[in-house]
């Protein structure tokens, strides 16, 4: 079991501005796409929630290599519709 992965770059950061590893790690968890700015702003508005400084949980390394989303039984590639053209235009 590992912990789920963060930018690394962005932890060393938030932890060299003081932030605890396992907050700035949660804080990264919550916000992926976010500058150094942005998670140092929401640091400092989230930083002390109950619950930050709790131990993140582990994940299987194997689940990180599954596929991000899934398409329902009845979503195949073939059954997608385009909307505005007309069906025969549609390979």
């Amino acid at each position: 079991m590992v912990l789920p992965p963060v930018n690394d770059a962005l932890l060393a950061q938030l932890k060299d501005f003081g932030f605890k590893e396992v907050v700035a790690r949660r804080c990264l968890l919550k916000n992926p796409d976010k500058s150094v700015e942005e998670l140092t702003e929401w640091l400092f508005t989230h930083g002390e929630d109950a619950g930050m400084d709790a131990p993140i949980p582990l994940v299987s390394p194997t689940s990180l290599l599954a596929p991000k989303f899934k398409l329902r039984p009845s979503e195949s590639q073939h059954e997608f519709t385009v909307v505005g053209y007309a069906p025969s235009l549609v390979a």
